[in-house]
């Protein structure tokens, strides 16, 4: 009978000392069909709030427009530097808050390692255009852009893919949100000239955290069953 005891215990105990097994999971995807700004995933931990613009981008057209976001150079106000790289017109976004987001709730009874950002960006008769992304967990200023891109001219478009993995202030939230900022920036007034954004997606491990005081007292509750059996 000691035996059988010491036997669950120790299973008992080895179960506490498993690894926590986490799921991948796409959490948050802006595809924008049918004129929609909200989220599309299927993820239930987490929340992922609908696309909103800073207080730059104003005027023109800005919006969702033909299943994607688009961005006319005449929202992008004031018009940006005649500098014709990328640090020129994306300094001049971020300093005038000329951006579009989203944001993400994490709650406390899970940890979320965020693994991986893509998107597409095209451009339309582009001209001197600056397009960064960043997060509030890395930073707003010029040098902390997740990624970058500067097109001085025509239409293209461009399949962006960002690895998160390497970057710690973006793995282990719990109990947080984390906000996305894409900044546009450009040298132009023109309402041909457009920034265009589509298929947002967001993925990362998700991994619930157990709850500690009942593993604790199973655990104790077993000891004590033993040493009544000695």
């Amino acid at each position: 009978m000691k035996t059988t005891y010491r036997k669950i215990i120790i299973a008992a105990t080895g179960s506490l000392l498993l690894p926590l097994s986490s799921q991948a999971a796409v959490i948050s995807q802006f595809q924008f069909t049918s004129g929609s700004s909200a989220s599309s995933d299927s993820e239930a931990i987490t929340t992922t709030s609908g696309t909103s613009f800073g207080s730059g981008i104003s005027g023109g057209k800005a919006g969702v427009f033909n299943d994607r976001l688009e961005i006319d150079a005449v929202a992008t106000t004031p018009v940006g530097p005649t500098g014709q790289n990328l640090d020129a017109q994306l300094g001049h976004a971020l300093t005038n808050n000329q951006y579009f987001g989203f944001t993400v709730t994490i709650p406390a009874t899970h940890t979320v390692d965020l693994t991986l950002l893509t998107f597409t960006y095209s451009t339309v008769d582009a001209f001197r255009f600056g397009m960064g992304a960043f997060s509030d967990k890395t930073g707003f200023a010029l040098a902390d852009r997740l990624d970058g891109l500067y097109v001085n001219t025509g239409t293209s478009s461009f399949n962006r893919s960002i690895d998160l993995t390497g970057m710690t202030s973006l793995q282990d939230l719990t109990n947080t949100t984390v906000e996305f900022r894409f900044y546009t920036g450009d040298n132009s007034t023109a309402s041909t000239r457009e920034h265009r954004f589509d298929n947002i997606e967001l993925t990362g491990d998700i991994t619930v955290i157990p709850e500690p005081a009942s593993a604790l007292l199973g655990g104790l509750g077993l000891l004590a069953l033993l040493r009544r059996r000695r």
